[in-house]
C-alpha cells in the first residue's frame, strides 16, 4: 500500500489508558488505523509514524505473496534429490542461500574425507526456470555470509 498521507494523535481512553493513534491513508482513499498503548507520550510524530508502520508491516508479511523457489541437490548418482521449496523475497536472495546451502555442502563432504565435484545446488522459480546453478568449485574455499 503505497502511503499518500499519514497522522498521528494520542488519545486517552476512558480506563486512562493513553494510546497512539496513527492513521495511513492510501491515494485511493483506503484508510489503516494502527493503535498502540503510549508507553511514551514524548514520541516525536515521525517516531510513532514509524513504530506504526513497522507494525503495520509486520502484520501484514503473512498475507503478502513471496515468490516460491525449488532447491534440487545432486543425489551423488546423477540425478537429484527431492526438490525443497522455499519462499524468498528476490531470486537474489535465494541465490545467495543456494551459496551458502552449497557451501556447507562443501564443507560437510570435505570433513568426510570426500572431494565433491560437480553441480551442489540447482535453484528454480514458480515457472521452472533455473535461475542459478552452484557446483562445489564456485564454493571451494569461500567464506559464504547467511543471506538474512
Amino acid at each position: 500500500m503505497p502511503i499518500f498521507q499519514s497522522e498521528c494523535y494520542v488519545v486517552v481512553t476512558p480506563d486512562s489508558d493513553a494510546r497512539h493513534i496513527t492513521r495511513f491513508k492510501d491515494e485511493n482513499g483506503t484508510i489503516i488505523e494502527v493503535s498502540v498503548i503510549a508507553s511514551d507520550v514524548t514520541l516525536e510524530n515521525h517516531e510513532v509514524i514509524s513504530r506504526a508502520a513497522s507494525l503495520m508491516n509486520r502484520a501484514a508479511s503473512p498475507y503478502v505473496s513471496r515468490p516460491i523457489f525449488s532447491f534440487a541437490y545432486p543425489d551423488g548418482k546423477g540425478g537429484e534429490l527431492a526438490l525443497v521449496q522455499s519462499e524468498f523475497p528476490t531470486p537474489e536472495a535465494a541465490r545467495a542461500e543456494a551459496l551458502r546451502s552449497a557451501k556447507d555442502l562443501y564443507d560437510e563432504a570435505v570433513e568426510a574425507g570426500q572431494q565433491p565435484s560437480g553441480w551442489a545446488v540447482k535453484v528454480r522459480d514458480n515457472d521452472g526456470k533455473q535461475i542459478c546453478e552452484i557446483s562445489f568449485d564456485d564454493v571451494k574455499g569461500m567464506a559464504v555470509a547467511s543471506p538474512l
